[in-house]
């Protein structure tokens, strides 16, 4: 049986280890989180200038961009979104939705696109519901 004395000292050294130790390794992960992030959202900027190059630079994306949308949207019975105004809320926040309801990176009237269940944003901020 250890004596008080001794148990004071090994909780003692069980405390410094954790003060010590998990700190930093805390710290670190948070720090490799905080930066993987900043890379991804770098990378994704960088991905949203190229489609926004793309599509507003030659028009034939857009027509491809409406058909595609068009074909899925006729594959599914032209079936309707359950969730077009939490969709609309989205592209009214977003900083490609122009004052005439059309998205600046796609060229599509989102009203209409909102409303379609297997049409996706081009940024990923809402997904078909079709899978």
């Amino acid at each position: 049986m250890d004596s008080l004395e001794e148990k004071y000292m090994k909780l003692l050294a069980e405390y410094e280890k954790l003060a010590n130790s998990p700190k930093n390794e805390c710290e670190e992960t948070l720090q490799r989180y905080q930066n993987a992030y900043q890379r991804l959202n770098s990378v994704r900027q960088e991905l949203v200038k190229s489609i926004e190059k793309l599509y507003s630079s030659w028009f034939p994306p857009k027509i491809a961009s409406l058909f595609s949308t068009l074909k899925a949207w006729a594959k599914t019975g032209f079936k309707k979104s359950e969730f077009k105004d939490r969709r609309l809320a989205i592209c009214n926040q977003c900083e490609y939705f122009k004052d005439n309801n059309l998205c600046s990176l796609c060229g599509c009237y989102m009203q209409a696109k909102a409303d379609i269940a297997a049409a996706q944003c081009p940024i990923s901020k809402w997904k078909s519901e079709i899978e």
